[in-house]
């Protein structure tokens, strides 16, 4: 494959090629929307002062994406490893899934014996969708803090819960301020957001039970309990509070909800448990995703 698979709704980015010829092949997404130039061409921060300031987004990339870094992977495991991006014109995760899904089927499941798909917050939604709704060939699926129903889908929805958490507290006022419009400048708007939103209808007609067909490892997140922490799982341990998610959740998206495969259908039966908020919970979770697939490929 070449090292930049384009549809319509996504694209592929190679990141690391295999010595071995049959070598796993892995897949790994956070969901983020972005666009070919804005990967290889374009500097990160040209990217970011033409995105921020647009209200509509519809043509352009996310902001402030930022991704982890699977050095310490590729230094354990010879692998063909691939990005995988939204594109703007993506119109929904439906759209997208069933694109992934065709592309999997027809290419990538022919190239290695073992794949696998990494999906890290809106990633994970995805590659759940693509497995329970379109993937016949069973594969191996790796579920880091996947929003399955997440408060940063649905602007206003965030605004009236932030409004019932906070208190009159001029401080607090401030931190609402701050917070609203940091959620203006990084949140899209787009369809693909709105799909992850809590009772969205892509999430409320999930099938978790396919997921039983298949080798999956879930990793949900709780923010850290320690005082002395990252800045950033500081940063959103803090702003967490004001919507309700930093004690039941990782700042973003409550454990419940990143738990339902399990919750309601008992359909995976690897998990684990890790102390990371929402952006934090891919790097903090890597060495756990390390030993999965150490461990598959035994």
């Amino acid at each position: 494959m070449n090292a930049i698979v384009k549809r319509q709704n996504f694209f592929l980015q190679l990141e690391n090629t295999a010595f071995k010829i049959g070598a796993p092949v892995l897949i790994v997404s956070s969901g983020y929307t972005s666009t070919i130039k804005a990967q290889t061409q374009e500097p990160w921060l040209i990217t970011q002062l033409k995105t921020i300031p647009r209200r509509n987004r519809s043509k352009s990339p996310d902001s402030l994406i930022m991704e982890t870094s699977l050095k310490r992977l590729y230094e354990k495991i010879d692998c063909t490893s691939y990005r995988l991006y939204l594109t703007p014109e993506c119109h929904s995760l439906e759209d997208a899934s069933a694109e992934f899904s065709e592309l999997l089927e027809n290419q990538i499941f022919k190239t290695s014996e073992n794949v696998f798909l990494v999906g890290h917050s809106k990633g994970g939604l995805l590659f759940t969708h693509s497995i329970s709704e379109h993937l016949k060939t069973s594969t191996n699926l790796v579920l880091v803090a996947p929003t399955y129903g997440c408060i940063m889908g649905d602007e206003m929805a965030f605004i009236r819960t932030l409004e019932r958490h906070i208190s009159s507290n001029p401080f607090q006022s401030v931190d609402k301020l701050l917070f609203e419009v940091a959620m203006k400048s990084i949140g899209s708007r787009r369809p693909v957001d709105h799909d992850m939103s809590i009772g969205s209808d892509f999430v409320n007609t999930l099938d978790f039970r396919a997921l039983k067909n298949h080798n999956v490892l879930l990793i949900a997140a709780r923010c850290p309990e320690q005082k002395l922490c990252h800045p950033v799982d500081a940063f959103f341990r803090h702003y967490g509070k004001y919507i309700g998610l930093n004690l039941v959740g990782d700042g973003m998206v409550s454990y419940y909800n990143q738990m339902l495969p399990v919750a309601y259908y008992d359909s995976v039966k690897k998990i684990s448990s890790i102390q990371a908020t929402h952006p934090r919970a891919f790097s903090v979770a890597l060495p756990i995703i390390i030993n999965f697939i150490l461990n598959t490929l035994k």
